[in-house]
């Protein structure tokens, strides 16, 4: 029986599964009850896919919430229903008249949009059904746009009709989007043919895991060797330190003072808090009228962390 796991699998997913696949199989190998993904990729796509395990779960809207890296690939002059390769073909055009100079000019005006309509078969919400079974039902529906900030984009390779693009963006946008909006501003259609995760949050494909390697750690029981710290995720926070009698207040969900007037921070500043022999304990808000921290997130984690003098506040 393995013990309790607590951490993150940054784990290079395989085209052809889903993300929740991924998060079943992990879950049966570690016989984990808490595990789960954070941040979809389709079946079609494949990179940084980060599993978290254990106390870890509670800490997924910190990599949900951050930035993504992609390279994907648009074919042109193939549209389909999903904006990428798995949907059903809805219309075909000659691409032969697009030059780069025309992509780049499509592209500049994409760069300063700041708002895209979802693919209508995806997993959001409208008036509470799941967008791709109201497009499998039938049924019409308009999606409607929602803001979304593209931080950069680049061509990285122009081989008609396929072009590869960088995409760096926030949490809510969508590469297959972005491939349909291209291919309609190119006036030939388009879809999404290939997508790779480079990164999400703090997570890289540089240190990914394959799913092979991950599956064949827990037939070797050598797993630890791949799992990230919990506190990992939240680094960019500063630590602090606490005493005997300040982690029990922490844990008992209770506010603990400053001890001196030098080590005030911030107002609604947060911090990563560790307790004795370096165990990540919580993470705390500073209220600077009550000199204190306050706790908003505490984690049962038995372990020691590297990190836990990483950034520590004097």
């Amino acid at each position: 029986m393995i013990k309790a796991i607590n951490g993150i699998f940054n784990v290079d997913k395989p085209i052809g599964l889903t993300s929740t696949e991924v998060v079943r199989r992990i879950k049966r190998l570690s016989s984990q009850k808490r595990v789960g993904h954070a941040g979809t990729l389709d079946p079609a796509a494949t990179g940084v896919l980060p599993i978290c395990v254990g106390q870890a779960t509670r800490l997924t809207q910190f990599i949900v919430n951050s930035h993504k890296e992609y390279v994907g690939t648009v074919h042109l002059g193939i549209s389909t229903n999903t904006y990428d390769r798995e949907g059903q073909i809805t219309a075909k055009s000659d691409p032969s008249n697009v030059t780069l100079k025309t992509i780049e000019s499509a592209l500049e005006h994409l760069r300063t949009e700041t708002h895209q309509r979802p693919p209508p078969f995806s997993a959001l919400k409208l008036q509470g059904k799941r967008l791709y079974e109201l497009a499998r039902s039938g049924k019409q529906f308009t999606v409607p746009p929602r803001k979304v900030e593209l931080i950069k984009l680049e061509i990285m390779e122009w081989a008609s009709p396929e072009l590869t693009l960088f995409v760096q963006c926030t949490q809510g946008f969508y590469v297959r989007s972005l491939a349909q909006d291209l291919g309609e501003k190119l006036g030939c259609g388009g879809h999404l043919s290939k997508l790779h995760r480079l990164k999400t949050g703090p997570f890289h494909i540089e240190n990914a895991t394959s799913l092979d390697a991950v599956q064949d750690s827990f037939a070797k029981n050598t797993w630890q060797d791949l799992i990230i710290p919990s506190d990992y995720v939240v680094l960019d926070m500063p630590s602090i330190e606490m005493d005997v009698e300040e982690e029990q207040c922490i844990r008992n969900g209770q506010a603990i003072r400053v001890k001196a007037e030098a080590n005030l921070s911030s107002h609604l500043q947060k911090a990563r808090a560790y307790g004795q022999g370096g165990k990540f304990t919580a993470l705390v808000t500073f209220d600077l009228p009550s000199k204190s921290w306050l706790p908003f997130k505490v984690f049962d984690i038995d372990t020691a962390s590297p990190y836990s003098v990483h950034n520590r506040l004097s």
